[in-house]
C-alpha cells in the first residue's frame, strides 16, 4: 500500500495540502506533518512515531519543504529503509501531479522522476517570458 507524507516547518504542510483538496480533491493515505509548531516539540519522536506506524511491505513517499532543512534531515535517516522515497521542495504543481499520475503509475521510481521533473520546470521568472510586446496583450 502506497502512503504520502507531506512534510514541513510550520503549517506550509497543511496548507499546500489544502490547495491540492481544492484542485484534485481530498486523497487516500495522507498524513500532513507540520513541525515546530508548538514551542519544545520533539519533532524527532514525532517522525518516528509516525513512521513506526507503517508495516515494512508498505510504500512510503514523503515530500519535505526544503533540503538541508531540519524536517528534510529527520527523513533522510530512512532512506536506506525498503520502500522508502523522499522528495524535498515541495510545491503544487508537484503535488497535483503526484496525486494525479500516482492513481495510475504503480513504478515509484518513475512517477517520482516525472513528479520532480514537473515540480522543477514550474519554477519560472515570469518577466523573462514575455516580450514588452508581448505584455501589451495582458
Amino acid at each position: 500500500m502506497r502512503h504520502f507524507i507531506l512534510a514541513s516547518h510550520s503549517t506550509f504542510a497543511e496548507g499546500i495540502y489544502g490547495s491540492v483538496k481544492l484542485i484534485v480533491g481530498e486523497q487516500e493515505r495522507v498524513t500532513i506533518l507540520n513541525g515546530y509548531v508548538e514551542q519544545g516539540e520533539d519533532f524527532k519522536k514525532r517522525v518516528k512515531e509516525l513512521m513506526n506506524t507503517f508495516n515494512q511491505q508498505d510504500e512510503i513517499i514523503v515530500i519535505t519543504d526544503i533540503l538541508g532543512g531540519s524536517v528534510n534531515n529527520e527523513f533522510m535517516k530512512y532512506l536506506k529503509r525498503e520502500k522508502f522515497y523522499l522528495l524535498t521542495g515541495m510545491n503544487l504543481p508537484m503535488l497535483i501531479e503526484l496525486f494525479i499520475q500516482g492513481e495510475q503509475e504503480k513504478d515509484t521510481k518513475k512517477l517520482l522522476e516525472n513528479v520532480t521533473k514537473i515540480g522543477s520546470e514550474s519554477v519560472l521568472f515570469c518577466n523573462s517570458l514575455f516580450s514588452e510586446s508581448d505584455e501589451e496583450d495582458f
